[in-house]
């Protein structure tokens, strides 16, 4: 990959992880009832969003950084490394989610 390709590439999946944390977010907000109750699958959600969202952050400021450092260096392995523990990172979260759905019969 040329050096331009990969300051894109990196960039714009720092802003994927970032999106997909602020959409994380927006459930995290939701989680529980108006009067602030949270149940045992409540409570085990907030710590796998809470897990995600921190993550996707972190992994936003990396992507940024690869974005910045590839002006100097090649970082395709490091950006297709990052981009694929990112992915795996997103799919196990929602694999628990939706474990954690089905086994409190809150899944569809």
């Amino acid at each position: 990959m040329k050096s331009g390709t990969e300051r894109v590439l990196a960039y714009a999946s720092g802003v994927i992880a970032l999106g997909l944390s602020c959409v994380v977010f927006q459930e995290f907000r939701l989680i529980g009832f108006p009067d602030g109750f949270l149940s045992d699958y409540d409570r085990l959600r907030k710590i796998v969003l809470s897990s995600f969202i921190v993550a996707g952050v972190v992994s936003s400021l990396w992507f940024v950084s690869l974005g910045w450092i590839a002006e100097r260096k090649r970082i395709g392995l490091r950006l297709c490394l990052t981009g694929i523990l990112f992915a795996a990172l997103a799919l196990g979260a929602f694999l628990i989610d939706h474990h954690l759905s089905q086994l409190s019969g809150h899944g569809g």
